[in-house]
């Protein structure tokens, strides 16, 4: 019987926890969703997905400015490390075609990681799993 107390704790406490990270994970994705909204969108597309969406890695215009890439998971942005995504947002872009700005004076630290959260929701579940075999394991 003790035994078996002990194995419900245990397993009420991984569900609370799995809950709790959840529920965490949902708060930045949410809190992600708005900041996209009001300072990504206006070039990477309400749904992230580019400028130029037959253009998902980016690519040019007709006067050869640089088109932002789509973030959606079409694009090439999950090949990049997180640490490389969040730099991008905090300094922007290092390629000096690349319109990228720097959100580092405006977005707090908080803010750039529940942005990258919201992307990361935005990409299907192949690519979840190879990214966190890539940069996780």
């Amino acid at each position: 019987m003790k035994n078996i107390i002990i194995a419900g704790a245990i397993i009420c406490s991984i569900v609370t926890f799995y809950e709790c990270a959840n529920a965490n994970e949902m708060e930045l994705v949410q809190s992600g969703t708005v900041l996209f909204t009001k300072h990504c969108a206006h070039c990477h597309g309400d749904d992230a997905i580019g400028q130029d969406p037959t253009q998902p890695s980016g690519g040019w215009d007709d006067n050869m400015s640089r088109l932002a890439p789509a973030l959606n998971g079409t694009g090439h942005a999950w090949h990049h490390p997180p640490e490389l995504i969040y730099e991008y947002i905090e300094k922007g872009s290092i390629d000096k075609t690349s319109p990228m700005p720097s959100f580092g004076s405006i977005l707090k630290d908080n803010d750039i990681k529940s942005i990258i959260a919201y992307i990361n929701s935005l990409w299907p579940d192949e690519i979840i799993d190879s990214y966190r075999k890539r940069f996780t394991e």
